[in-house]
């Protein structure tokens, strides 16, 4: 499956466009939802119109060691970005790509992605992970790019040169050209293992219900440790974030606020997943 990769510098994306990148045979849209201390305003947008368009949809967070969060936060901030569409992502990838980056940040982005319940893969190159940490039991996305390509990318996967202890069955996906310009959309270009991109349903339901009312314990707990905000202010602002009212978390909440925000866009995403498990006839 060939799919390509967009981010908050590719700006809105329409669904025509969209449409145009299906009809030259790319099957999945990669929209980054964090790029180190930047957040994809646009996410949203990209994501709904790819579907929209047909495509299959999945994620990537770029975690970095000077945002002032760690890399947990940094994921939550990323994926309540994507909004109600979270429950259609295939999966979500950690971008490791920054100097500094640590492999205790590495695990715990991928541990965050886990509990946030979606399939965590790793996207680097090997020009910048050589052999700083290894965690190849993880699926591997790759960028490397050929000078050319001499034929095409999924009769090239021999050619991609493997590192950090992964497998070529560990290979899922491979960015083989850097900045593109498909049909006005600025973006990259990869290939992708159609098998491993849907070879597991997306259970987003009671599972995660579960880890989201931990999550809300959490927001309670931390409010009173760290920031002071009350109880009631708390469900107040948690029930204004969830129902639109056009009252949400202030900079002076911090933390709190943020983790709020991720735990409502994670409360709409998976509301809207049952309705569409009932839709299809699957238990909602």
């Amino acid at each position: 499956m060939r799919g390509i990769d967009v981010s908050v510098y590719s700006g809105e994306i329409t669904i025509d466009q969209w449409r145009k990148v299906k009809a030259d045979g790319y099957g999945l849209a990669v929209v980054g939802l964090f790029h180190g201390r930047t957040v994809n305003r646009y996410a949203g947008q990209q994501l709904g119109a790819a579907i929209q368009a047909g495509l299959n949809v999945a994620a990537y967070v770029l975690i970095a060691p000077w945002t002032g969060w760690n890399a947990a936060q940094q994921v939550a901030a990323g994926l309540a970005e994507a909004q109600v569409y979270r429950s259609s992502l295939w999966f979500v990838a950690v971008d490791v790509e920054i100097d500094g980056v640590t492999g205790k940040m590495v695990r715990e982005a991928l541990d965050a992605v886990k509990e946030m319940g979606h399939r965590p893969i790793i996207y680097t190159g090997g020009w910048w992970w050589q052999n700083r940490f290894n965690f190849s039991d993880y699926p591997l996305w790759a960028a490397q790019y050929p000078a050319f390509l001499t034929d095409e990318p999924e009769n090239l996967l021999h050619t991609v040169k493997l590192f950090g202890g992964w497998t070529r069955e560990k290979l899922v996906g491979w960015q083989y050209k850097g900045t593109t310009d498909l049909h006005g959309v600025n973006c990259d270009l990869n290939w992708f293992d159609e098998t491993f991109v849907k070879s597991q349903e997306k259970e987003v339901i009671e599972d995660q219900f579960a880890q989201l009312r931990a999550t809300e314990m959490h927001l309670m707990n931390l409010a009173d440790v760290a920031h002071g905000v009350t109880l009631a202010t708390q469900m107040r602002m948690i029930s204004a974030i969830r129902h639109n009212e056009g009252e949400s978390p202030g900079e002076e909440e911090g933390q709190w606020g943020c983790l709020a925000r991720a735990y409502c866009a994670e409360i709409k995403a998976i509301e809207e997943a049952r309705k569409r498990c009932t839709w299809m006839g699957r238990p909602g």
